[in-house]
């Protein structure tokens, strides 16, 4: 089929005396990587014009030069495969390097280079997670919140392309991006918001430690809106996390073995964190985090204030026996 395919289109081109240059065209197949078909066109341009023998060959000796490369990059990676094979960063790289040399390879090797990657970028996606998840949970118990949703933000990026680029209809891809997208926005708002909240609850401290009631009236109602709007953040966070976590499991729906190489479990368990986490982890844990923290400024002194308030109305009580 695609030789028929060429003497037509190379009928239409040289036999009508098309006003363009047939190389025109064989430069365009050469630049889309169409190596195949681009060698077809070249070898019926010889036939036709001999006397451009000169100019045919040098657009041959690149294509074999481009597959030279190839398969020597494709050599090496067989060569990392067997003596670096847990370097999975590496293959990735050199994959990426043999795609870009040709987008249109042998459906042999095409399946290779898929299933490598397949290996490669699970392997390495899943060493992502696991430091993203770890580093989150020590910043969260140093209680440096902002840096642990950036951190756990980071990790948005784990098969991100490759869910773009799937076969999944593709509003359904466009609106889950988005809807993650849109969780940059929230943390945004949530980092002016938590450092004012932090402030806020901090001048509520100190009022109940001076136990000034009026201050004390003034800051609680500044200090609860704050800590709504944090909650509501929090919440629209969560719902995301919830969506991608059934989305997933709809889409695995009557399969065998489900697997995991894929953007939906990574995204969902660091908004939501994973179930088998023995402490708070995640965007969502990291807010609950945040929010035990803040609330405990004010009610430390509370508790302080008022334990001050009994030892008082004790001592004053027993003095009057």
């Amino acid at each position: 089929m695609l030789i028929l395919a060429v003497i037509l289109l190379t009928s239409s081109l040289f036999a009508f005396g098309a006003k363009e240059d047939p190389l025109v065209y064989i430069d365009k197949l050469i630049e889309e990587q169409k190596y195949d078909e681009a060698i077809l066109y070249l070898t019926d341009f010889i036939k036709k014009y001999p006397d451009r023998f000169d100019e045919a060959q040098a657009r041959l000796k690149r294509i074999v030069a481009i597959r030279a490369a190839y398969n020597e990059k494709a050599n090496q990676l067989l060569d990392v495969i067997v003596k670096e094979p847990e370097n999975n960063e590496k293959k990735l790289a050199m994959i990426k390097e043999l795609q870009m040399f040709e987008k249109n390879p042998s459906t042999g090797l095409k399946d290779f280079i898929d299933q490598t990657k397949s290996a490669a970028l699970f392997t390495y996606n899943r060493a992502q997670f696991e430091s993203i998840m770890s580093r989150g949970r020590e910043l969260l118990s140093a209680q440096q919140f902002i840096e642990a949703v950036k951190t756990y933000e980071s990790g948005f990026v784990l098969y991100r392309d490759e869910f773009i680029e799937s076969d999944l209809d593709k509003t359904l891809i466009n609106e889950t991006i988005a809807s993650v997208d849109e969780i940059k926005g929230l943390l945004n708002q949530y980092e002016q918001l938590t450092k004012k909240a932090e402030a806020v609850m901090k001048l509520l401290a100190d009022a109940y430690k001076a136990r000034a009631l009026g201050d004390i009236n003034v800051i609680q109602e500044e200090a609860k809106d704050l800590m709504a709007e944090l909650y509501l953040i929090r919440t629209t966070i969560k719902q995301k996390g919830v969506e991608l976590q059934v989305l997933f499991a709809k889409l695995n729906a009557g399969v065998e073995i489900i697997t995991e190489n894929s953007f939906l479990p990574f995204a969902y368990r660091l908004i939501l964190g994973r179930k088998t986490g023995e402490q708070l982890e995640g965007i969502v844990g990291t807010f609950d985090a945040d929010w035990i923290h803040k609330m405990s400024l004010p009610q430390n002194e509370l508790d302080i204030v008022l334990e001050g308030l009994f030892q008082e109305v004790t001592s004053a009580y027993e003095s009057n026996q």
